[in-house]
C-alpha cells in the first residue's frame, strides 16, 4: 500500500504522531479539513516582533512529552520565560483580587478537608464546594475553573483537572516560543506530506489488512489510520470502520469558544500588567494578556467569549469596555472547539478503545484531560505501540479513573 499511516487531523495530536512516524521512516500522510494546521495552537502575528495567542497560551515545564517535541524540533534552546503576573476577577465593579472576593468563614469551616478528600467519582462542583463552600465556588473558584478551560466545568469529573506531573525544574515554569506557539506547529510540519482542506468523508476497509480514506476529491490507501480530531468530528470518519468507537466518542459534546484577540498601544490601556482576567457573570470566560511576555510598545489581550451571546460588534464593545479604549492596532477572531467531559467520561473512553479494530487508532484532547501535554502523550504512546514494539498497547480506563496500558494484538506489528 502507498502509505503505512494516514493521520486524520492536523492539531497537536495529529502532528505529533505524523512527525514521529515520518522521522522513523514510515510513509505517512497527514490530512487536515481546514486550511490551517495547529488546531488549538493558533498564533496571531500582526507585526514582525509581536504575536498573540488565540487558542492555547502557555507551555509548562511539567509537559514532559511536549518538551521532547521541542528537543526533536530544535526549539528546546529557544524558550521564552513568562513573567509571573497576577490574575484578577472581572466583576460588575471592575478588576478585583481573587482573595478579596473569597468568603473567609466558608474557607475556615471547610478548607481542612482538602488533604483528605478524594476526587474520584466527584464532579468539579461537588468536590470544590465541599472544600471552599458553595458561595466561594460560585463567586471565585467556579469562574476561575471556567476561565481556565473556556467552558462551564461544574459537571466535569473532578479527577480530570490538576493531575500532578513531574516538573523539569531546569526549565522556566511557564514559557512560550519565538513567534508564539504556532512555531512548534510549523516545525513539526516541516518535511511532512500534508493535505489541507481535505475533510475526510469516510474510512473503509481495503482488502483484509488495509484501509481506504476518502475525501471529496481524492482517496488514499493505508495500512493503518488514526483519527486525531475533536470528539464529534471523529464520528463521521469512524462510522464505517469502527462504529462502536464512533458511537462512544461522537457523543462527547464539543463546545465552541469565540476568541477575539486585540492589540493595543501601551499608552491606550490603564489596566496594570496582568496575566489575565477571570469573567464572573460576564459575556467572556476569560481575558488572557500578553503582558507576561512584555513588548516595549504594545499590549495584547485575547477575550474568550461564551458562544452565541454576542455578534462581532458586541464582542468589540465588550472588549472596549474592559480595556477602556476603542483604539487598537490590530484584531483577529478565531473559533475553536473543545470537548465537554461528562461524568462517565473514563468509562466511555475505555469502551471506545476496546471497540477499536486492529490498525485503527484515535487521539485527541478528549481522551484524558484537555491539555496539550495529554494530546502529545497519547500520540507518542500510539506511535511507540504500533511502530516500536512487538504488540500494540492502548490506554484504557482503570477503576480509579486513570488510564493504564493494556496489550492488544496488532497484525502490522
Amino acid at each position: 500500500m502507498p502509505y503505512e499511516l494516514i493521520v486524520v487531523g492536523g492539531g497537536i495530536a495529529g502532528l505529533t504522531l505524523a512527525r514521529r512516524a515520518h522521522d522513523a521512516g514510515h510513509r505517512t500522510l497527514l490530512l487536515e479539513a481546514t486550511p490551517r494546521l495547529g488546531g488549538a495552537l493558533h498564533t496571531f502575528r500582526p507585526t514582525a516582533d509581536f504575536w498573540l495567542e488565540l487558542g492555547a497560551h502557555t507551555l509548562f515545564n511539567s509537559y514532559g512529552h511536549l518538551i521532547e517535541l521541542l528537543a526533536l524540533t530544535g526549539l528546546d534552546g529557544q524558550l521564552i520565560p513568562r513573567q509571573s503576573l497576577p490574575y484578577r476577577l472581572w466583576t460588575e465593579r471592575g478588576a478585583r483580587t481573587l482573595f478579596s472576593e473569597l468568603r473567609p468563614w466558608e474557607l475556615l469551616r471547610r478548607g481542612w478537608q482538602l488533604p483528605f478528600r478524594r476526587r474520584d467519582g466527584q464532579s468539579v462542583a461537588e468536590y470544590y464546594e465541599a472544600i471552599v463552600g458553595p458561595g466561594n465556588f460560585a463567586e471565585v473558584v467556579g469562574p476561575a475553573l471556567d476561565a481556565m478551560l473556556c467552558q462551564p466545568t461544574a459537571g466535569f469529573p473532578a479527577d480530570t483537572l490538576f493531575r500532578p506531573k513531574p516538573r523539569q525544574r531546569q526549565l522556566p515554569r511557564s514559557f512560550s516560543l519565538p513567534g508564539g506557539l504556532s512555531t512548534l506547529v510549523e516545525r513539526l510540519a516541516e518535511g511532512l506530506e500534508v493535505r489541507t482542506d481535505a475533510g475526510v468523508e469516510s474510512i473503509e476497509r481495503a482488502g483484509t489488512e488495509g484501509f481506504r480514506v476518502r475525501c471529496a476529491e481524492a482517496q488514499w490507501e493505508t495500512e493503518r489510520v488514526v483519527v486525531a480530531t475533536g470528539s464529534e468530528q471523529a464520528l463521521r470518519p469512524l462510522l464505517m470502520v469502527a462504529p462502536g468507537t464512533a458511537g462512544k466518542v461522537g457523543r462527547i459534546p464539543l463546545v465552541t469558544v469565540e476568541s477575539l484577540g486585540v492589540v493595543v498601544a501601551k499608552d491606550q490601556v490603564k489596566l496594570p500588567p496582568i496575566a489575565g482576567l477571570i469573567g464572573r457573570r460576564q459575556p467572556f470566560f476569560s481575558v488572557v494578556s500578553r503582558d507576561p511576555i512584555p513588548h516595549p510598545q504594545l499590549r495584547g489581550f485575547t477575550f474568550h467569549f461564551r458562544p452565541g451571546l454576542l455578534d462581532a460588534a458586541g464582542r468589540r464593545a465588550a472588549a472596549a469596555a474592559v480595556l477602556g479604549t476603542t483604539h487598537w492596532e490590530a484584531e483577529a477572531f478565531a473559533a475553536h472547539h473543545l470537548p465537554s467531559l461528562p461524568m462517565d467520561h473514563h468509562e466511555r473512553i475505555a469502551a471506545a478503545y476496546r471497540l477499536l479494530p486492529r490498525g485503527v487508532g484515535i487521539s485527541g484532547n478528549y481522551l484524558d484531560g484537555l491539555s496539550l501535554e495529554e494530546c502529545v502523550r497519547h500520540s507518542q504512546a500510539l506511535h511507540q505501540q504500533w511502530f516500536s514494539a512487538p504488540v500494540s498497547a492502548a490506554p484504557t480506563a482503570s477503576s480509579e479513573g486513570r488510564y493504564r496500558r493494556t496489550v492488544m494484538a496488532d497484525p502490522k506489528s
